[in-house]
């Protein structure tokens, strides 16, 4: 933001950076140390910094009345009646992208009146009221943002070599050709002479463009031939763009297929329905934003505005509905300044690593770049929720140079309805089951992702999901979250609230595998706790089925017992998973219920808005999450876990002898504090035997006597380094159990 605004001649002539507030120092202690001569200060909001930047907000105010404040991120409400009644201290809200707004709010005050209120994007306190202004038009050329990195903004800072840094890039912030039809209440009209401010139809009727223009020019685009002969030819556009079908909800376009309805495909096999084309120039495309429908009538097909618009995340439904593309070789330089200035991590603020081509060349610079200057050595990111051939490429390439932290197959529910209430399409989950094969046999750790609570979930469809995700790959990594509810998501408009019955409480956040926080000003999330189909006693129930299925399962504690009962006895995953619930509640004094009294007293305070979260000085001054409290506490008192579990394995699996070959492996290959035995001698053998089933190809179980080597190490008495190596580091990669060999 700065960048930009400094490269504008008025800006430049007028204003000097007097610096970056960055750590979370006392508000009232690092405004005093602010110079004296301070005019304006521009903070960013986030639900991790909320509480503490509207108290520097008016401790600022405080100190210099005549200060301009100007508040901006994605944790400031678009929907900002009322806001500077609770905030006086804030002048100025910057909505959407803050980098031409910004510039133009420093500008403006160098006028001798000036007036906020003529400006586009901003809510402006006028005398306590909101005066919102319109929505500012999106920035098409990328290229004219400055680079932070580039520019020499952060030169200084990371000189100092006070802390180790990490580093955040953008490559990104799409998708019909300009000839498509779009129906609009005067007729059909180009979409690329579609403007803002016209009614185009959808589903709700005619609702009004807030955006439109190009998002791009692509060479990869797809054509699908129609059958509706009123729009006559083909509508193209890139393969990524979602388009409605009656029988499977929101697809890629380049995933329609012949027996898709509503798509009015042309069925004649005489002339290709379908046809990939490569543009050697490129060509433009073109995208809308709809004004609270997010679709539009393309050539007759119903179409999205946005990849990804799920009503429970604020990234892609309101905030930026259309993706544009930095400049690659600007990218690359970015990459080279990281690896100079020795930046350890690199994270992606994409919201969807691999949706474009291009992604490959880049980050195939970016491996580049580490193989020659050893930095930067990690990458994260958030990759394309709908994984494909792309992600894959993508997630080896950096696996292969060891700069990978795993990679994401995201879910959020297995329920088609709750997909559909929350506005989500969900890759397959036999294209998952296929995709864990590929990645398992390439060795990429992936890791999947769930939400507790969200609309139209109930307590049986949250259960049977887990039965379908383990179902399709016995050792998902899953991590589950409580659903929140974010400010300018479409889960925060009162009337989607009021039509899915959705109750919350405000509770403070938790800085997982950090120590507990310890300033005044708590952040806080605001949690989901019940909505017209999931009851509070639901909720909670829902929680702590999540809590068993992780601390248990993906974290390794009964995962191959599981799997043996699934395949030896048909026994599914929910009926396990209940039934080791069940044996906690009527044993209360074994090793298990003490972990589910943990995690039941931990999720009951979090629904009366109370602090969760696990703490033992044995593992480290730190906060984990419940789960792997709960694996932890079990971990460490190991040996009568599994004495204890043993009946009710037994009577769960009656007359099967090899059930304690299975619970010997299971105990010997887990990696537990003390290292495991050398040797394991068994009856069965069942390490071939679960080997099958995990590819879901089980092979007859041998019998007789069969010796399996384990290669592990001993943690001794030093639970703080083998909990954060195996559990907190260990988590996302999947790597649970040691090494075994016949």
């Amino acid at each position: 933001i700065w960048a930009y605004a400094a490269a504008d001649p008025i800006v430049k002539a007028n204003y000097e950076l007097a610096g970056f507030t960055y750590l979370r120092d006392d508000p009232a202690e690092a405004v005093a140390k602010l110079p004296h001569d301070l005019d304006v200060v521009a903070l960013s909001s986030y639900i991790w910094n909320s509480s503490h930047v509207h108290a520097f907000a008016e401790a600022t105010k405080e100190r210099f009345p005549n200060c301009l404040v100007v508040m901006g991120g994605p944790h400031v409400p678009n929907r900002s009646d009322g806001y500077f009644i609770a905030h006086p201290y804030a002048d100025l809200l910057v909505h959407y992208e803050g980098e031409v707004t910004f510039a133009e709010v420093l500008k403006e005050r160098t006028e001798a009146k000036p007036d906020y209120t003529k400006l586009e994007g901003l809510s402006v306190n006028v005398g306590g009221q909101t005066a919102k202004t319109s929505n500012r038009e999106r920035i098409d050329d990328l290229d004219k943002l400055p680079s932070p990195y580039l520019t020499g903004l952060f030169d200084k800072t990371v000189a100092r070599g006070d802390w180790d840094y990490q580093a955040t890039q953008e490559t990104h912030r799409g998708w019909l050709v300009g000839s498509t039809l779009v129906e609009t209440d005067k007729g059909s009209v180009r979409l690329q002479d579609i403007q803002r401010g016209m009614l185009v139809k959808t589903r709700r009727g005619f609702n009004r463009v807030t955006w439109a223009g190009v998002t791009g020019r692509v060479q990869d685009i797809h054509y699908v031939k129609l059958h509706n002969g009123s729009y006559g030819s083909w509508l193209a556009g890139t393969r990524d763009h979602p388009i409605w079908t009656e029988n499977r909800g929101w697809i890629d376009f380049g995933g329609l297929q012949l027996s898709d309805a509503t798509c009015w495909l042309e069925k004649s096999p005489h002339s290709p329905s379908f046809k990939p084309h490569w543009e050697p120039d490129g060509m433009e495309v073109y995208d809308l934003t709809i004004e609270d429908a997010h679709e539009y009538i393309a050539n007759g097909m119903l179409v999205h505005d946005c990849p990804y618009s799920c009503a429970f995340c604020d990234w892609g439904s309101n905030t930026l509905a259309k993706l544009k593309q930095f400049p690659t070789d600007r990218l690359e330089e970015e990459f080279r300044w990281m690896a100079r200035n020795k930046i350890g991590m690199l994270y992606s603020a994409d919201a969807n690593v691999g949706i474009f081509a291009r992604d490959v060349d880049m980050l195939e610079r970016l491996v580049k770049v580490k193989a020659e200057y050893g930095y930067p050595q990690k990458f994260r990111g958030a990759y394309a929720k709908n994984s494909n051939d792309r992600v894959f490429q993508v997630s080896k390439l950096l696996n292969d140079a060891g700069m990978s932290k795993g990679t994401t197959l995201s879910f959020q529910s297995m329920d088609e309805h709750t997909l559909e209430v929350i506005k989500r399409k969900n890759i397959k989950v036999t294209d998952f089951k296929n995709l864990m094969g590929r990645y398992r046999n390439a060795g990429i750790p992936t890791y999947s992702e769930m939400i507790c609570g969200l609309p139209g979930e109930t307590y049986d469809s949250w259960a049977d999901g887990f039965d379908k995700l383990f179902t399709a790959a016995p050792d998902a990594s899953i991590s589950c979250y409580s659903c929140e509810v974010l400010p300018n998501a479409e889960m925060g408009d009162p009337k989607y609230r009021d039509l899915h019955g959705i109750k919350s409480v405000k509770t403070p956040v938790l800085f997982f595998h950090a120590s507990a926080a310890t300033d005044s000003h708590t952040e806080q999330y605001e949690i989901v706790t019940s909505t017209s189909s999931l009851s509070p006693t639901d909720w909670l129930k829902s929680q702590l089925y999540a809590w068993i299925c992780q601390a248990a399962h993906c974290l390794g504690l009964t995962q191959k017992l599981a799997v043996y009962a699934k395949y030896r006895h048909q026994i599914d995953y929910r009926r396990f998973y209940e039934g080791l619930i069940d044996f906690a509640e009527s044993n209360p004094s074994t090793v298990i219920a003490m972990a589910y009294d943990a995690a039941l007293s931990s999720y009951s305070r979090l629904h009366k808005g109370l602090e969760r979260g696990f703490n033992d000085v044995r593992f480290g001054d730190i906060i984990w999450p419940v789960e792997e409290g709960g694996f932890l506490l079990c971990a460490v008192e190991a040996s009568k876990f599994y004495d204890e579990l043993t009946p009710w394995l037994e009577i769960l699996m009656p007359g099967d002898p090899a059930v304690r070959d299975v619970l010997a492996l299971q105990r010997g290959s887990l990696k537990l504090p003390k290292a495991p035995p050398p040797t394991i001698a068994m009856g069965h053998d069942v390490v071939e035997y679960l080997d099958g089933c995990y590819r879901d190809a089980p092979t007859e179980l041998m019998t007789g006597p069969v010796i399996y080597e384990i290669k592990g190490e001993d943690y001794g008495e030093d639970l703080e380094r083998w909990s954060r190596e195996i559990v907190w580091f260990g988590r996302k990669g999947g790597t649970f159990f040691w090494e075994i060999q016949r």
